[in-house]
């Protein structure tokens, strides 16, 4: 009988891949998303540049029908789910390493974000959200006068 490749070869690498993609979602729960038990969680990038925020993720093997782009109360929220193609058997697998289902993202925008003009892009598995930045009023000390 064949063993599988799994127990032939061992790599810490996927270890630390692993104990990343749950703590990953351990830190879910502390408001920068969620995703479902043993589910996809896309990786994201955040920028400023050229007074917009660029928030990029990677969503590969998706489409744009199978996203949403949310911004509620200063909170932007990217969700959707990432579906697998049925195989009729799964017998003859040696590795099992695409992860699929459900995600939620959630982003809490900074002062000045105007949500009215964003912006949302998908071409080739990866969505990327333009927020455009309005100067932000900065604080004032007032002097206060003695009498």
């Amino acid at each position: 009988m064949l063993k599988k490749r799994d127990e032939i070869f061992f790599s810490p690498f996927r270890s630390l891949l692993d104990l990343n993609r749950e703590m990953g979602r351990f830190m879910d729960r502390f408001g920068d998303g969620e995703s479902m038990p043993g589910g996809f969680r896309p990786d994201v990038d955040i920028v400023e540049k050229n007074g917009q925020l660029v928030v990029t993720a990677d969503l590969p093997g998706m489409e744009e029908k199978d996203i949403e782009v949310v911004i509620n109360e200063g909170v932007l929220i990217v969700k959707g789910e990432r579906t697998e193609e049925k195989e009729e058997t799964e017998k003859g697998f040696h590795r099992r390493e695409r992860v699929f289902g459900k995600f939620v993202r959630q982003f809490a925008l900074p002062k000045g974000a105007d949500a009215e003009n964003v912006k949302a892009v998908f071409k080739k598995g990866v969505l990327e959200v333009r927020i455009p930045l309005k100067a932000v009023a900065e604080e004032k000390k007032i002097q206060i006068e003695a009498k």
